[in-house]
């Protein structure tokens, strides 16, 4: 998409400029924040040719410390425009927050070496990080900003639960934290492997001991290491056959949501470990349907608003 100055702002500046001190310039200058939300269709986090904008979107500008300063939406062709004015010269630093709309997921921000074909928008909270803008008198510099643009992924509507949560493959890996929550629940199968199969940094997840397809383990989530238990976060305590599933559940330790690091502690019946698994649970790293992660596969997300995928019927 290529990027044009809003030309109404311009030639309002100019117009006020040329017929001088008679005229009032408490709005003769101004900077114009845009400009495009887009359905990224690959889900490369790069406006492609051929990808639409997506209308209707709310877009609300604030101060960096918080303050809602205004908002609008995006029209038709998923373009919009917030104009600020000043009649005195000022720098402040503000950030866009991006709604997505229902169905939709922020795509990766920050992709590839062009910031004007980019998404700016955090995955998760849907804000672009803080950026500076100059008000100035007329005719003074003013400096349109038209890079500040967000990229929306539509959730697919056809994924098989059922099929999931069976633990088999999918034709599109799903990943859980793009639904713009942080886990309060992942709900795991207990599959007996040895296996590291994720999208998680390698030096994040750590696995030890083997739980040799035992028929029955006893399982333990928390939030510390085996040696530490009795002053742990207990997120799941109980006796799980080999293929069922259980759920590492945040409330269960009076929390909203998981932390970043969570335990699983695999036990045969008799009180020996067989394995325990350390990973990221968090969203700062990749949460995906599917993943393995020694004796246990993630299957189904609850996150701390209620959003959910891939849990059990």
């Amino acid at each position: 998409m290529i990027k044009i100055k809003k030309l109404s702002s311009v030639l309002t500046i100019l117009l006020l400029c040329v017929l001088g001190t008679q005229v009032s310039l408490a709005h003769a200058c101004q900077v114009t924040i845009g400009n495009f939300v887009w359905e990224d269709l690959d889900g490369d986090g790069i406006q492609d040719n051929g990808e639409p904008g997506i209308p209707g979107v709310t877009v609300e500008l604030y101060y960096s410390w918080g303050k809602f300063l205004q908002s609008t939406t995006t029209d038709a062709f998923g373009e919009y425009y917030i104009d600020r004015h000043s009649d005195t010269p000022m720098t402040k630093n503000v950030y866009i927050k991006f709604i997505a709309p229902e169905g939709f997921y922020f795509t990766s921000p920050n992709q590839g070496s062009d910031d004007e074909v980019d998404s700016d928008a955090d995955p998760l909270s849907g804000e672009t990080e803080f950026f500076s803008i100059y008000l100035a008198d007329c005719p003074g510099p003013y400096d349109d900003d038209f890079t500040r643009d967000a990229g929306l992924v539509r959730v697919c509507p056809s994924i098989d639960i059922e099929k999931l949560t069976r633990g088999e493959d999918i034709s599109e890996p799903v990943w859980v934290c793009r639904l713009g929550e942080k886990p309060q629940v992942l709900v795991m199968r207990y599959t007996g492997d040895n296996i590291l199969s994720h999208h998680q940094d390698p030096r994040k997840v750590v696995v030890s001991g083997d739980p040799g397809f035992a028929p029955e383990a006893h399982i333990i989530a928390a939030n510390k290491k085996v040696q530490d238990l009795h002053k742990a976060k207990i997120f799941f305590d109980g006796n799980v056959a080999l293929g069922d599933t259980f759920g590492i559940d945040a409330t269960l330790a009076g929390e909203n949501k998981l932390p970043a690091d969570t335990y699983v502690h695999i036990f045969d019946l008799g009180g020996e470990l067989l394995q325990t698994i350390k990973f990221h649970t968090s969203c700062s790293q990749p949460l995906v349907l599917g993943d393995q992660y020694g004796g246990v596969q993630l299957v189904g997300f609850i996150g701390e608003h209620g959003a959910t995928t891939g849990l059990p019927p």
